[in-house]
């Protein structure tokens, strides 16, 4: 039988010791919530009804519901494909676990919320508070980097502009369709294909690109 795993704190330090067993039902209890009654309509309360976690227990362990939420729907292991060394392929790869990622109920929900309460002026913690949030763009970063000092790209091309484009075009999809009332993202590797296409055109030197627009 596996030893239960020891008691952690909030990644930016200071919160008291978490149960393990405790800590996973809050989460859980938070992404069923989400799926049920939406961000906004998210309490501490209703989680720790959920949970059988005390809702002062929740408080010494995340400031506000947002911090929670975070947690419960961040990704520190995401599981991104390794890079196989050919930009298309990674590149393909990579965003099709990042709209995979969007495409789940729960993350879709939160998002636009998340972004107003920990991203704003008011934002309890300072955004090295949730490492998290560099995941997936400290990954596609690395990817371009890498091509770039291959010679894979045009050389005034823009890697962190290219990068920052990527995951933009993830979030806006999975927004664009959250705020229009269409249902989240149903394939996300016909959203890669999309996404990565249209930014390859603009790195690629001109016959590589012309070879990406015919594929």
């Amino acid at each position: 039988m596996p030893a239960d795993p020891p008691p952690s704190r909030f990644p930016g330090g200071g919160g008291s010791l978490r149960d393990p067993r405790a800590h996973r039902a809050a989460l859980d209890a938070a992404v069923e919530l989400l799926a049920e009654v939406g961000y906004a309509g998210l309490t501490m309360a209703a989680i720790a009804t959920r949970s059988g976690v005390s809702k002062p227990t929740l408080y010494r362990w995340w400031r506000n519901v947002a911090e929670l939420v975070h947690e419960a729907i961040s990704e520190p292991d995401p599981g991104i494909p390794p890079d196989t060394g050919d930009l298309e392929t990674d590149l393909r790869s990579f965003v099709t676990r990042l709209a995979a990622y969007y495409a789940r109920p729960e993350v879709a929900a939160a998002t636009p919320g998340l972004i107003c309460d920990l991203m704003g002026p008011q934002a309890p913690r300072p955004a090295a508070a949730y490492p998290a949030n560099n995941v997936y763009l400290d990954r596609v970063n690395g990817i371009f980097s890498r091509a770039a000092a291959d010679g894979r790209l045009r050389p005034d091309a823009d890697t962190r502009a290219a990068a920052n484009m990527v995951i933009g075009a993830v979030v806006s999809e999975a927004l664009g369709r959250l705020w229009s009332g269409r249902p989240p993202i149903d394939d996300p590797s016909r959203t890669a294909e999309g996404i990565v296409s249209v930014i390859l055109r603009g790195l690629l030197p001109p016959v590589a690109a012309g070879d990406v627009a015919e594929g």
